[in-house]
């Protein structure tokens, strides 16, 4: 068996499972092959989960904004052509990120670069109202907060509008971001149909039953942040706080030329 550390890994609950060993005393403790083995698991969740909540959540809404095109092409040329023109930024901006996030891998970052936040998910809410969806968007955050922070929040936003447009069939949209004294907290609501079950649900319940949006609830989980989601059949709204310590504890990846 491999030397052996005290228990202080900052890594999710999944890869937490696999490192865990139990003394005769009942003590707990970490061995070092499990750790290596661990951290592998671990990054290889968070890889996934960016690629799900940045490209695939992108290329969903490209796909989208085509289809809203299709309409447009024969009533309105002048309103397809501007579309047109700017879908293709879109996709030439989630090039340059793309570019820049595998790059920053072999850096050991995958960090959006996200220095204005609310320029940056007005743009996003922008590019989901072309697809129909009309959204309304309120953002108090200001430039002190992390770049880790930002980048988070930005994902959730994503990856909230996104499954809204998909699959909520509503019309409007909302979105709060808003930071508090050692958090920030994140609100999503829509006028939409609701999700298939119906009621006010917290994060484990949710992480238990296997409902909800499942890269909404692991990000938020494994920032130890708190997540409650109330489903009617007339919308559904997602209430999500993240405490800035969080960021030390889940073991985000340094940024370029910044010790960790």
């Amino acid at each position: 068996m491999g030397a052996r550390a005290s228990l202080e890994v900052p890594f999710d609950s999944a890869a937490l499972d696999a490192v865990v060993e139990l003394e005769p005393d009942g003590s707990a403790v970490v061995s070092g092959e499990r750790l290596e083995h661990a951290a592998v698991i671990s990054e290889r969740h968070r890889i996934a989960r960016e690629l799900h909540d940045g490209v695939l959540q992108s290329l969903t809404g490209a796909a989208l904004q085509l289809e809203a095109m299709l309409s447009l092409v024969e009533c309105s040329p002048e309103d397809a052509h501007e579309r047109l023109r700017d879908l293709q930024q879109l996709i030439v901006d989630e090039q340059r990120e793309l570019r820049r996030w595998v790059d920053s891998l072999r850096r050991q970052s995958g960090i959006r670069s996200c220095k204005n936040l609310p320029d940056s998910l007005a743009t996003l809410c922008r590019h989901v109202s072309h697809c129909g969806l009309q959204v309304e968007l309120l953002c108090r955050v200001g430039t002190s907060v992390p770049a880790r922070l930002r980048h988070h929040v930005y994902r959730l936003v994503q990856e909230g509008l996104s499954n809204i447009a998909r699959h909520a069939h509503a019309e409007h949209a909302w979105v709060e971001v808003r930071p508090q004294r050692d958090r920030i907290e994140v609100v999503l609501e829509d006028n939409g149909k609701g999700f298939s079950f119906l009621g006010r649900f917290e994060l484990a319940t949710l992480r238990a039953g296997a409902l909800g949006p499942v890269s909404l609830i692991e990000r938020v989980d494994s920032l130890a942040g708190t997540l409650v989601l109330t489903s009617t059949p007339g919308g559904s709204r997602i209430e999500i706080s993240i405490p800035s310590v969080a960021l030390r504890c889940s073991a985000p990846p340094r940024e370029p030329g910044r010790a960790a």
